[in-house]
């Protein structure tokens, strides 16, 4: 069963690929990019069979297939996007740009750090900036 990967970035389509029937493909990975891969029917494979092989994605999708259709070379050098998330995106896959993660972290840290409120009592609210 033949398949297309498309690679998007930006919004934008960069490359699209036709991978399955001994068709392979292998993908250098970057930053904030999303992977589709979609059937012969034109729907997203949503969880296809995956192996991490060093920091490399190896993607499987034929049934029983010895052989990965798709490597997604240095995948884990990126901080990749929760499977779920990236299904709604219309995306197989996707990544974000690891040092824009870990501005967002350190951000974060330095909220959570902030002093505790004063214990409000009965029914008193109070709005957290």
């Amino acid at each position: 069963m033949a398949h297309t990967l498309n690679i998007i970035k930006g919004g934008k389509t960069l490359n699209s690929l036709i991978v399955g029937r001994k068709q392979y493909a292998t993908v250098p990975v970057k930053g904030d990019t999303q992977f589709q891969i979609i059937d012969e029917q034109g729907k997203l494979v949503s969880h296809p069979k995956v192996k991490m092989h060093g920091k490399d994605l190896w993607v499987f999708l034929e049934e029983g297939g010895t052989q990965p259709d798709i490597i997604l070379e240095n995948y884990a050098a990126f901080k990749p996007v929760d499977t779920a998330l990236a299904n709604k995106q219309n995306a197989t896959f996707a990544t974000t740009n690891a040092a824009a993660t870990l501005h967002l972290r350190s951000v974060r840290a330095k909220e959570e750090m902030q002093p505790l409120p004063k214990r409000l009592t009965g029914t008193q609210t109070q709005r957290i900036k």
